[in-house]
C-alpha cells in the first residue's frame, strides 16, 4: 500500500511539474509573439546591431545562391548520366548491327568503339560532377545551415531579451513596484542579455571561420571541376581521370566550424 501511495505522489508531482513547464512555455511564447508583432507595427523599440544584422542577412542570401548552384549541378549531373547511358546504348547497338551488316562492319565497329570512349569520358565527368555536388550539398545544407541555426537562435534570444528589458522598464515606471520585483526582473534581463551577447559572439566566430574555409574549399573544387570540363571537351581521357582522382581526394567541407 505504501508503494502505491508513493507512486501516486510521484505521479502527481510529475504532472504538476509538466503543467508548470507548459504554462511557462505558453506565457513565454505569447510574450515573444507579442513583442514581434509590436515591433512589426512599429509600436515598440527593439535592440539593434546594424552591422551584425547586415552580415546575417548577407549569409542568408549567400545560402540561397548556393542552393541555386546545388540545384543546377544536380540537374546537370542527372542529364550527363542520361547522356552517358545513351552513348553506351548507341555503341552497343552499332556493335550488334555490325554482326548482321557485314558490308559496313568496319565502319560500325569503329564508330561503336568511338562512342564507347565518349561514354567512358562522360562517366568520368559525371563522377567529377558528383564529387563536386557532394561538397556543395554539404556546404549548403550543413555547414552554412549550422551558422544559420546559430543566427536564428540569436534572433530568438534577442526577442527574449527585449521582452525582459521592457518588463523591467515597465516596473521602473510604476511607483508601486517592489524592490524585490525590480531586482528579479533586472536579473532576468541580465541573463537574457548575456545569452544574446554570447550567441552573437558565437555567430561572429562562425561567420569568420565559414568565410575562410568556404573560399578555400570552393577555390579548390572549382579549379578541379574546370580542369575536368576542359579535359572532357578536349577528349583528354588521362587528364579527366586525373581530375576525377583529385576531386575524390579533396576533403568534404566541415559541417560545423565551432564545436
Amino acid at each position: 500500500m505504501s508503494n502505491i501511495i508513493g507512486l501516486s505522489k510521484r505521479f502527481s508531482v510529475d504532472v504538476v511539474a509538466k503543467v508548470e513547464s507548459l504554462k511557462k512555455w505558453t506565457i513565454g511564447t505569447f510574450k515573444n509573439s507579442r513583442q514581434q508583432l509590436l515591433e512589426h507595427m512599429g509600436k515598440i523599440d527593439k535592440t539593434t546591431d546594424e552591422q551584425f544584422e547586415k552580415e546575417c542577412e548577407e549569409l542568408k542570401e549567400l545560402h540561397r545562391r548556393y542552393g541555386c548552384v546545388v540545384n543546377a549541378a544536380r540537374e546537370f549531373t542527372n542529364l550527363l548520366t542520361q547522356l552517358a547511358q545513351a552513348e553506351k546504348n548507341l555503341a552497343e547497338s552499332l556493335q550488334q548491327l555490325s554482326v548482321k551488316e557485314l558490308a559496313i562492319k568496319p565502319q560500325c565497329t569503329t564508330t561503336s568503339e568511338s562512342m564507347r570512349r565518349v561514354a567512358e569520358q562522360a562517366v568520368a565527368l559525371d563522377g567529377c560532377l558528383r564529387y563536386f555536388l557532394s561538397s556543395m550539398e554539404t556546404l549548403h545544407a550543413k555547414t552554412i545551415v549550422d551558422t544559420l541555426e546559430t543566427i536564428y537562435a540569436t534572433e530568438g534570444a534577442r526577442i527574449e531579451f527585449d521582452v525582459s528589458r521592457h518588463e523591467l522598464e515597465s516596473l521602473h515606471s510604476h511607483a508601486t513596484a517592489s524592490p524585490t520585483a525590480i531586482q528579479v526582473a533586472s536579473d532576468k534581463a541580465n541573463q537574457h542579455r548575456d545569452k544574446y551577447e554570447g550567441l552573437k559572439a558565437d555567430v561572429r566566430v562562425k561567420l569568420r571561420l565559414l568565410e575562410e574555409n568556404r573560399v578555400k574549399v570552393m577555390s579548390k573544387q572549382l579549379e578541379q571541376l574546370q580542369s575536368a570540363l576542359a579535359a572532357y571537351f578536349s577528349g583528354n581521357a588521362e587528364l579527366l581521370n586525373a581530375a576525377l582522382r583529385e576531386l575524390a581526394s579533396l576533403s568534404t567541407p566541415a559541417t560545423s566550424f565551432l564545436l
